[in-house]
């Protein structure tokens, strides 16, 4: 994980959201959280906030997650998710990456 040098900024921002976040998500067929979902419930109060989160992908299977504050601080992840290397595979498995750093960086619970 890359990051600022400071935090401060950022995690007063992230624990408001958190603060105000309503994690009753419901789940498609295969249990996962659908991305769009989580999007529709925290757009808004991390535009309140200040945050943004950009989602790149990587390599296969691979989607690099950064939470920026406007104040400059960041926190930086990259996820992994093993898959063979065809074109739906590779489709889920960026789905999935981009749901677990999302949850992951905003502290939503996800089995």
């Amino acid at each position: 994980m890359q990051k600022s040098e400071s935090l401060g900024q950022l995690s007063l921002a992230l624990s408001k959201v958190q603060s105000k976040l309503n994690t009753n998500f419901t789940s498609c067929e295969d249990k996962e959280l659908e991305l769009k979902q989580i999007w529709d419930a925290v757009r808004d109060l991390l535009a309140e906030n200040e945050l943004a989160i950009f989602q790149m992908p990587t390599d296969t299977g691979g989607v690099t997650t950064v939470i920026s504050h406007s104040s400059g601080e960041y926190l930086q992840s990259t996820c992994y998710v093993p898959c063979e290397e065809n074109e739906a595979s590779v489709r889920n498995a960026v789905s999935a990456a981009r749901v677990m750093g999302m949850v992951s960086f905003l502290g939503i619970p996800f089995e």
